[in-house]
């Protein structure tokens, strides 16, 4: 009970104004650690089990509780495994927290695993209870076959509402051809109605998709800059439960690694025509055309003091705009002590849709601006770390559009052009005790600004999001291993 929640390392900015839930990775010890038994995965990012959500913000309420209690017991036998997790957040104002259980039964030979789980949460700001049911299959056909495949069940309990219910599967099958050829069909349904995002995480639902990759490599070639080559390629045939058709995605990529540890790429993306299920989720859904994206970039970790990533890409987005990117990250090892690294990204579009009410989206022009700082220094047992993320976003409103049942769109006047700036710092010295104990100190800060005046797209934009502090924390913890 109350083992090592602290969370000492920063979620990464994300400015996020769709429908799809921003997905962060758990960090903090105690849930990383031994968890790989309650690790189920699946397409569209699908986990049965998100730890963050334990302590996590409670949906329809501005409430982050602490967490008063977990446990996890995980027993481990020649033909099975069987796991166990527990935990329960504080009561306070004006909520009370939520409760989490996890149970977990796999059995195992040499060439399968299959198994079970159960998850409940019970959650009191909205009196319901969220169960799911799942059983998973993993097995080795022969040398070269392999099968991977799950079903769920989801049921959600709410005061003075019916029982939801819903349902979802999803098959995989991955053939390694020979050592330098593979590729991998998937096939999955989630219903309208399945609901996991109490407990775990999942993209999106409503979808029935199709999804085609296949991966070569060119190895052995007769040069002293290019030691082998790989080709992707990829297709994703998508519809809703109701078999509306969404836009169909057709990708490929093109590797050149020299024998360095440096690494030239190519990769394209073109998807076409069809509703938009994301943007409008309460509403009608709008349908847009074809759009695409081409990137070409060069990882460079062939020195020992200097690795970095350059990447450009543009294309068309949105209702038919124009879109162009940069992006460049340097890592420098100034000594065997000291390492700094960097990242920046910047991108222009003229055809950028938001949702601003149900069946009402916004077409906007924008400039987005990205800066990260990383500075690593130690000394024996002595580590400071300082790590800055800013983002400041300058959009210019072209029309307003109103979305109809067809999903055709009827231009509505413009609206007020829009700003937005957000800012993030931390500050971590961590001392390390020897036998895998530590000590923390954390210092945190961040800001953010919403405006409808425009800023020029510079690191001077960034000062309204400094200036409006909305959180700032200093934590101390001590790791103790016995």
């Amino acid at each position: 009970v109350n083992p090592d929640f602290g969370q000492v390392e920063s979620n990464e900015i994300v400015v996020n104004l769709t429908a799809i839930e921003t997905f962060n990775e758990e960090k903090r010890p105690f849930f990383r650690q031994n968890h790989d038994l309650f690790d189920l995965q699946g397409p569209e990012s699908l986990r049965l089990i998100h730890t963050p959500r334990i302590g996590g913000k409670i949906e329809g309420s501005t409430s982050t509780p602490e967490i008063a209690g977990a446990a996890r017991y995980t027993q481990l036998f020649q033909n099975y495994d069987f796991g166990l997790m527990l935990a329960t957040e504080e009561d306070g104002e004006p909520i009370d927290g939520r409760d989490f259980v996890a149970a977990r039964l796999r059995r195992k030979s040499d060439n399968y695993l299959i198994g079970g789980l159960l998850s409940y949460v019970h959650q009191p700001f909205d009196n319901s209870d969220a169960t799911v049911a799942a059983l998973d299959l993993s097995t080795t056909l022969n040398e070269y076959l392999r099968l991977s495949s799950q079903l769920i069940h989801s049921s959600i309990d709410r005061d003075g509402e019916p029982r939801q219910e819903g349902l979802g599967s999803w098959l995989s099958l991955e053939h390694e051809i020979n050592d330098h050829w593979e590729h991998e069909v998937t096939v999955f349904h989630y219903g309208r109605d399945l609901e996991l995002n109490d407990f775990g995480y999942v993209k999106r639902v409503n979808r029935e998709q199709l999804e085609y990759s296949n991966q070569y490599e060119v190895s052995e070639l007769d040069s002293q800059y290019i030691e082998f080559i790989v080709i992707k390629t990829e297709l994703e045939y998508r519809t809703t439960a109701d078999q509306q058709r969404l836009p169909t995605q057709l990708g490929a990529s093109l590797e050149l690694n020299s024998p360095h540890s440096g690494k030239l790429y190519f990769s394209t993306e073109y998807n076409t025509s069809g509703i938009d299920d994301i943007i409008n989720p309460d509403g009608f859904s709008p349908r847009l055309s074809r759009f695409y994206e081409m990137n070409i970039g060069y990882i460079d970790e062939t020195q020992d003091r200097l690795h970095y990533e350059l990447s450009v890409g543009n294309g068309k987005a949105g209702l038919l705009g124009s879109f162009k990117q940069i992006e460049f990250a340097p890592d420098v090892r100034i000594s065997e002590t000291f390492n700094i690294g960097a990242s920046a990204t910047y991108k222009e579009s003229d055809s950028w849709l938001i949702l601003l009410d149900t069946n009402r989206l916004g077409d906007y022009s924008s400039q987005e601006l990205e800066l990260g700082l990383n500075l690593t220094l130690q000394s024996g047992p002595h580590e400071l770390r300082w790590k800055t993320e800013a983002i400041s976003i300058n959009a210019a409103n072209n029309t307003n559009y109103i979305v109809d049942e067809n999903g055709q769109l009827t231009a509505d006047g413009r609206d007020q052009n829009l700003f937005i700036g957000e800012f993030a710092t931390q500050i971590r010295y961590r001392y390390d005790l020897g036998n895998q104990s530590e000590i923390y100190i954390v210092y945190a800060r961040g800001g953010e600004a919403e405006e409808d005046e425009l800023r020029p797209a510079s690191i001077r934009s960034f000062n309204s999001a400094i200036s409006k502090e909305n959180a700032e924390r200093l934590l101390f913890k001590i790791k103790l291993h016995y």
